[in-house]
């Protein structure tokens, strides 16, 4: 490229074209090249032209975040072995030479602290001269359900279930979000899942994992406002883990680090992995990992909140303190330990929305090991088509599956409330699963055998929860057996020794 003064204006002359992963009709901003020599560019101190970089360095798309609003723009450049690198940034870092040296001076990208002003210059008048030929692209932070302005539908991981133009999920590169994202895909084939998961078809926890892997997506999709827990315990090692992982392949790969996570993890781990998976489940394996007792006590009374720890941060302008957006999300959170999750809080609220199940949950060894080779082989199937026949409901459909739950609730709170109040409360969660099952059977999931009950043993798992959450019955049945283990201490029954009572 080629600048001249002409009547103390600069005009540049092409002689090469641009790169070729440049977007269809974009073009370099007037005084402007990008080429072989990478980007030329008019010299501030006279009439000609310089090279600002070596690398071929642009912006070739624009994108806007839905829940922030925020402003990204996606660059690419080759990199040192010739592949071309593809990165987004947020607007700030492109407007900012210090921040744009601090973003890409690890990457290759030819940015300097000698030459980043200008390379800022450039990448803003291109994007500002080629706007017209790089729509505005829709992102989001997380996966679930979003709305953009030309339709709506589910982010499951890198793929867009909906109508309108795909949104996609905006994370860093190499970082651990990305980890999570990637886990959210499918391999194999529908049949072979079926298979897997036939193995325990005799069991209800089974049936109830994948239940409530699918109940995950439904809370904001029926207007539900609270996040509930199922949680499976016992001592044994007869299927805990293997419920996890049938329940994980229902969205992606069931494997350790992926959509099965350690109860190994910390409080903000465990809040970003909720809000990167938003309206999918979060699975955590074995409680007694936990790095502390009070954790797990937190992380469910947090997870049925739907919100994260408030934090502050440092303030700005006369504001010497500000505060930090809280994470979010609404899902089922799957656990599994030897004790159960609710054991290790007294709180009655986050007792009535966690749904506890004891004792093994498959049959024997060999059918956990015959289940977790299938769906290590098989997943990310059923995910997909739930989203898909969700998706695709009309506003009238959408009502109908509302009115379903409503009148699941009903049945099921009328009898579980006999039980207690928390029982009753817990009828809501159950209500959730039972339309999680007809959406399941709906898109082609076996129903259970007639032997088999998931949605009774749901049922008997609240009854139990009810009557472990009761506080104030359990500290009255405490007095009492302390009374009647001590009967000859109380007034009335008390031993006299030489006509004086012998205790106080």
């Amino acid at each position: 490229a080629k600048v001249r003064g002409k009547a103390k204006g600069l005009t540049l002359a092409a002689d090469e074209s641009g790169p070729s992963w440049l977007p269809d009709g974009w073009s370099p901003p007037p005084t402007w090249a990008i080429g072989k020599r990478g980007i030329v560019g008019p010299d501030p101190r006279g009439d000609g032209d310089i090279t600002v970089s070596q690398v071929p360095l642009a912006p070739v798309g624009r994108m806007l975040d839905l829940d922030t609003g925020d402003h990204h723009v996606r660059l690419m450049w080759p990199g040192w072995s010739g592949a071309v690198y593809d990165r987004v940034v947020r607007q700030s870092v492109t407007v900012d030479s210090r921040t744009l040296v601090g973003t890409l001076g690890d990457h290759g990208a030819g940015v300097t602290t000698g030459n980043a002003g200008m390379v800022v210059k450039f990448l803003n008048e291109a994007l500002m001269h080629n706007q017209d030929v790089m729509p505005v692209e829709y992102v989001t932070a997380r996966c679930g359900w979003v709305e953009s302005p030309e339709g709506k539908g589910f982010v499951l991981g890198r793929t867009w279930v909906g109508s309108g133009a795909p949104v996609r999920v905006q994370v860093e590169p190499g970082s651990g979000e990305e980890q999570i994202l990637d886990a959210v895909c499918s391999r194999g084939d529908w049949d072979g899942w079926l298979r897997a998961l036939a193995h325990g078809a005799l069991a209800p926890s089974l049936h109830l994992a994948v239940y409530g892997s699918v109940a995950s997506v439904l809370l904001s999709f029926l207007g539900i406002e609270a996040g509930y827990v199922i949680d499976w315990s016992g001592m044994t090692s007869q299927g805990k883990t293997t419920v996890l992982r049938a329940a994980a392949s229902v969205w992606g790969k069931p494997t350790d680090g992926a959509m099965v996570q350690s109860w190994n993890l910390t409080q903000s781990r465990a809040e970003g992995t909720a809000h990167l998976l938003y309206h999918l489940p979060i699975i955590l394996d074995d409680s007694k990992n936990a790095r502390r007792a009070e954790d797990v006590a937190t992380l469910i009374y947090q997870h049925s909140q739907g919100q994260s720890k408030g934090r502050a941060k440092p303030g700005q302008g006369s504001q010497a303190v500000g505060l930090r957006r809280s994470s979010t999300w609404r899902s089922v959170m799957l656990s599994t330990g030897e004790q159960s999750a609710t054991s290790f809080s007294q709180d009655g609220g986050s007792r009535a929305r966690c749904l506890c199940i004891t004792g093994s949950p498959l049959r024997s060894r060999e059918e956990a090991e015959l289940v977790t080779l299938g769906v290590l082989d098989h997943y990310g199937h059923l995910g997909a088509r739930v989203a898909r026949w969700l998706a695709d409901r009309t506003p009238e459909q959408v009502d109908t599956l509302r009115a379903l739950y409503k009148r699941r609730h009903d049945e099921y709170g009328a009898v579980l409330a006999l039980d207690g109040a928390v029982a009753g409360r817990l009828s809501a969660l159950v209500a959730l699963l039972a339309v999680a099952k007809a959406i399941c059977e709906r898109v082609g999931y076996p129903a259970p055998p007639d032997d088999c009950d998931p949605l009774g043993m749901a049922c008997d798992a609240a009854r139990s929860g009810g009557e472990d959450a009761d506080r104030p019955l359990a500290a009255l049945r405490s007095i009492y057996g302390h009374c009647v283990a001590r009967s000859t201490a109380m007034w009335g029954r008390h031993v006299l020794d030489d006509g004086e009572p012998k205790q106080p």
